[in-house]
């Protein structure tokens, strides 16, 4: 990847062949914003595109969206400190890519979009707001897993707190929202044409270029199009101040299966990331968690995370368990320092970690790795070192990792959403037992 500054902002751009095509991802750092703005920043990645703006309605937007662009797409997202989960990158991105010879017209409806979205059409507010709330109504407990992962870390990480306010807070957020939009509307709107303002300026925008020189050269040539009325803003260090507290919820649901989630910061306990835990990943999807919570336990899977930061978390799928998943997590140390296989068969494990690290990337996920990297400051000399760590793997680094699991385990860090009727039996893993939003 190549830096440089051109038209006001930070540009990266990773040279790819990609067939006519540019990718264009626009990261607004989200340093600066206050804990109150966070939601409605979430909120505004789920409107923002689909509202009117001074120059079109929300109708004639779409259409030139869909004439000159493959699409254009909205997130919020945080990249963490590789050793430091307290410091990390919080960001709204526009990720778009297009034909090399609408390259002008694509800057032309950035600017239109980050600039001129209004949200006056409060028929049309209201409208997007009832069916995100309708949305996470059906969608939540199927992404159950992703919000109990989140929801654990919380207790022990800010990241994963910044990360938490798009998954089960924001779900609290958007229904507190609907249900007075009919009246609050115009306030609502208020708000979000405010938060616009403070995060769309020049002094957050990083501009990434995946694509050709030429491709790069003519995104360049347009991007003063967009870039020269942006607000110039300021950059700024501040983070959001979050409570980093256990408390270790029972999230109670009509469903009849859990999603179990147990985690904590290995780095709290002094250990640190190595590429020895890629493996141990493998190891457990395909043989300790695999045999203890979907085998003999019978929920749908179990998966593992671990964080360059420090943060892991164990995590079960469709769960009929509760109690005993809880209790395989609890165990894994025992079964980690009597760890012994063959050499032949460390080897496979390793080989099959490699295969799903080295796997085929597109020209959009090539740049999405690249500002991975870029925003977590991975070198290649970081990168491969956890390479040569990974290869080298044996069953006594294995071994070796069993006190830093036990540590974690001891913290005692859980988070499950699932039956109510499951949840209150095992109330005494609990310090807060609480519901979905109606």
């Amino acid at each position: 990847m190549h830096e440089e500054d051109a038209a006001g902002v930070h540009i990266c751009y990773v040279p790819d062949f990609t067939n006519g095509i540019t990718y264009v991802n626009a990261y607004f750092d989200l340093h600066g914003v206050e804990t109150a703005d966070i939601p409605y920043i979430y909120l505004l990645s789920d409107l923002i595109g689909d509202m009117d703006t001074t120059v079109h309605s929300y109708h004639e937007l779409a259409s030139c969206i869909d004439l000159y662009t493959g699409g254009i797409d909205y997130a919020v997202s945080a990249f963490s400190d590789r050793t430091d989960n307290t410091k990390y990158v919080p960001v709204f991105r526009i990720k778009a890519k297009v034909l090399s010879q609408n390259l002008n017209k694509l800057m032309t409806l950035l600017k239109e979009i980050s600039m001129d979205t209004i949200f006056s059409n409060t028929e049309r507010l209201t409208e997007l707001i009832e069916e995100t709330k309708a949305g996470w109504d059906m969608d939540a407990f199927r992404r159950g897993h992703t919000i109990v992962m989140h929801r654990v870390l919380s207790y022990v990480s800010p990241v994963e707190n910044f990360c938490d306010a798009g998954e089960l807070s924001y779900y609290d957020f958007i229904s507190d929202i609907a249900a007075r939009i009919r009246t609050d509307a115009e306030q609502i709107g208020a708000r979000l044409t405010a938060v616009m303002k403070k995060i769309f300026t020049q002094a957050a925008l990083t501009v990434e270029i995946t694509g050709s020189q030429a491709d790069k050269t003519a995104v360049l040539s347009f991007l003063p199009q967009w870039t020269a009325v942006l607000p110039a803003g300021r950059k700024s260090k501040s983070l959001c101040r979050f409570d980093v507290t256990q408390k270790n919820e029972g999230i109670m649901t009509s469903g009849k299966v859990q999603y179990v989630a147990k985690g904590g910061n290995f780095r709290a306990h002094g250990y640190e990331y190595t590429g020895v835990l890629m493996v141990l990943d493998t190891i457990l999807q395909y043989g300790y968690l695999w045999t203890k919570i979907r085998v003999q336990g019978g929920a749908y899977g179990a998966f593992t995370r671990f964080y360059d930061n420090g943060d892991m978390v164990f995590c079960s799928y469709r769960d009929p368990n509760l109690g005993s998943s809880v209790a395989a997590y609890d165990g894994l140390a025992d079964y980690l320092e009597h760890f012994d296989v063959s050499d032949r068969e460390m080897t496979k494990y390793v080989i099959g970690t490699l295969s799903r690290i080295d796997v085929p990337l597109t020209p959009s996920l090539r740049g999405d790795k690249a500002m991975n990297r870029y925003f977590t400051k991975t070198t290649q000399a970081v990168a491969q070192a956890r390479r040569d760590q990974l290869l080298a793997a044996s069953a006594a680094d294995i071994r070796a990792i069993a006190p830093m699991i036990r540590a974690v385990m001891a913290d005692n860090n859980i988070c499950v959403m699932g039956s109510e009727t499951q949840i209150r039996k095992e109330a005494a893993l609990f310090r807060e037992l609480i519901s979905l939003p109606d």
